[in-house]
């Protein structure tokens, strides 16, 4: 079997992609967080802000559940998520009602750039689809997906209009 072309596979990504907006009003719902150990400043934005074991997340529609979780925080805010487990799984409503859902070893959030890179047998899901690959970056923001790494491949599946697609 041939691997795609660069462009055909950007093409099918785009595509996949095209509506994959988070819910949008999620970005300005408080973040709670809740682990088994904490190691935080509060109300200080020097230094991380660690959760370890069993740690939950949830910020509006917004789910996530991982065995670590480093905050950094600027300017009163947490500008940047680094998440750890076996593996972390997250799941959030897109504005159009539908579910994503996503799982990797590792992710990196960023929100000021509205960036989710997903580093480790990630998979990205969606009723119409799904991607997985050694590395995935998500701007939640324009919902563009990038996947692959030099050494492995990416997959994608759609699923036909009708949802009655079967799984392999």
């Amino acid at each position: 079997m041939h691997a795609l072309p660069a462009s055909l596979a950007a093409l099918l990504l785009a595509a996949f992609a095209g509506d994959a907006l988070a819910r949008s009003s999620d970005r300005n719902q408080p973040m709670d967080l809740d682990a088994n150990h904490t190691d935080c400043a509060v109300g200080n934005d020097r230094g991380p802000c660690l959760f370890k074991g069993n740690v939950r997340i949830v910020q509006g529609t917004l789910r996530i559940s991982a065995a670590t979780a480093d905050l950094r925080r600027g300017g009163g805010d947490i500008q940047k998520v680094f998440l750890t487990g076996a593996p972390v799984q997250m799941e959030q409503q897109l504005d159009n009602g539908e579910q994503v859902s996503a799982r990797s070893s590792r992710v990196e959030y960023d929100l000021q750039s509205e960036t989710v890179v997903f580093i480790g047998n990630a998979t990205l899901s969606k009723p119409d689809g799904s991607v997985s690959g050694e590395r995935i970056v998500y701007n939640m923001a324009s919902g563009q997906i990038q996947a692959g790494s030099e050494n492995s491949r990416v997959k994608v599946r759609f699923l036909p209009k009708n949802r009655q697609a079967k799984a392999d």
